[in-house]
């Protein structure tokens, strides 16, 4: 590593190193589709997984576990858009993915309130918070996201991807603070999410983590390059803000992007 001013570092090769060795760590978790759509059978890589909020639907004669999605679109691509649609089958609502122009079930919940897709019954927020706070909001797995032959394959969830999304709270502390008490800027403790732990799933949680590690390694192995500490701060600062990045764009979406960590597409 060559002297010079703090502000000429080369980034570069650190996200690098972090960003291999968090995808080497990480790759004990099950990551793997047989993408037939596209893929001819053949197994692909998960790149994300899309999950959805749920709520139990307040009529009686009802009832069913139904999505809290303001979209169901997963790709608008043009000639490539793909989205869920959601099938109601006895008491369970399952996924497909539909190729079309459109999404085929409009989104369930709005700024005004929600929607029951099974029966149409009106949900208001205060019904959807209330369950939140009582700890009754559930999470649906909604679609699957590979690599296919040089695009993404848009793939229906089944037991097996349901089972590989769900892993163990990692050994590592989670910070679990509380969030801050600001119910317009920060809605998610009106629902029940009042700590930092809870933004995120086991398997977010365990990517970062890792990346928390990854940066202290970052910045001892700066050190033993013979930079100085000034150069080592100013790394381990860049990546810091990388993982801020990294977790902004997860915690929202439920997205958990294995490959591409701060992939914009």
């Amino acid at each position: 590593m060559t002297s010079g001013p703090v502000g000429a570092v080369n980034f570069r090769p650190f996200d690098t190193w972090t960003f291999s060795r968090a995808e080497a760590r990480t790759r004990s978790f099950p990551a793997q589709v047989a993408a037939a759509p596209c893929g001819a059978g053949k197994p692909a890589t998960v790149i994300a997984w899309i999950w959805s909020r749920t709520v139990e639907c307040p009529n009686p004669a009802c009832a069913k576990e139904i999505p809290l999605a303001n979209s169901f679109s997963v790709s608008k691509h043009k000639a490539r858009e793909a989205h869920v649609l959601p099938v109601t089958t006895g008491s369970k609502v399952t996924y497909q993915i539909e190729h079309t122009a459109q999404p085929t079930t409009a989104p369930s919940v709005t700024r005004s309130g929600a929607r029951c897709i099974a029966c149409g019954t009106a949900i208001p927020l205060p019904y959807v918070r209330q369950q939140g706070k009582h700890g009754h909001l559930g999470r649906h797995l909604m679609a699957v996201v590979a690599e296919g032959a040089r695009q993404r394959v848009y793939l229906a969830p089944d037991a097996a991807q349901a089972e590989a999304a769900e892993v163990e709270r990692p050994l590592a502390a989670v910070p679990d603070a509380l969030l801050a008490k600001n119910p317009r800027a920060i809605t998610a403790p009106n629902y029940g999410i009042d700590s930092h732990d809870k933004l995120y799933t086991h398997r977010q949680q365990h990517l970062l983590t890792t990346l928390v590690e990854l940066i202290g390694e970052a910045r001892q192995r700066c050190l033993r390059d013979g930079a100085s500490e000034e150069r080592a701060d100013a790394i381990s600062v860049y990546l810091t803000l990388w993982l801020g990045r990294v977790a902004n764009r997860h915690v929202a979406s439920g997205k958990m992007f294995r490959r591409a960590l701060i992939d914009e597409a």
